[in-house]
């Protein structure tokens, strides 16, 4: 069981119900999500609920390819190979709200100083930040590269040879 929830939304006085529930089977685990996390979440914008699923996602895959380490939590990470190397897409994925009047922001703000994680069997030979063409500071524990992106506009690639 991962969490557990009441069985009408913000009724703390109903019974409380499993809400989601972890399986494994054969090589890999099922989660259920007892409710429409994904139209609760693009109807309402709620963190909480971004920020459940990606425990979920955290849950199912302990040591992903790359992951978010330090840093505001409103990025998104998608790794890929292509022609032997590793490239980790990093995404401002900081949303735009809107109020009651239809009325809302025309830009998406920057993202400063966060870390990502990246997994590697070995020391990398080169690393960089693509289309910027930066060699970003990052350490290598053994396991993974810890990238430091200073700035994050829309979307850069880091590049791992």
């Amino acid at each position: 069981e991962l969490c557990e929830s009441y069985d009408t939304v913000m009724d703390r006085s109903g019974p409380r119900i499993k809400a989601t529930a972890l399986k494994d089977v054969g090589k890999g685990k099922i989660a259920f999500i007892g409710w429409d996390a994904f139209n609760d979440y693009y109807k309402y914008h709620r963190f909480s609920e971004r920020d459940f699923m990606r425990s979920v996602l955290d849950i199912l895959d302990p040591k992903p390819i790359a992951y978010l380490e330090d840093g505001i939590k409103r990025v998104e990470i998608i790794p890929a190979t292509k022609d032997n190397k590793l490239l980790v897409n990093v995404i401002n994925s900081t949303e735009i709200y809107y109020e009651s009047q239809g009325n809302g922001f025309d830009e998406i703000p920057p993202i400063y100083d966060i870390v990502i994680a990246v997994k590697c069997e070995k020391e990398p030979n080169s690393v960089m930040l693509q289309p910027e063409n930066i060699t970003p500071e990052f350490t290598y524990d053994g396991e993974y590269i810890h990238v430091k992106i200073g700035k994050l506009d829309i979307h850069t690639i880091i590049v791992v040879e």
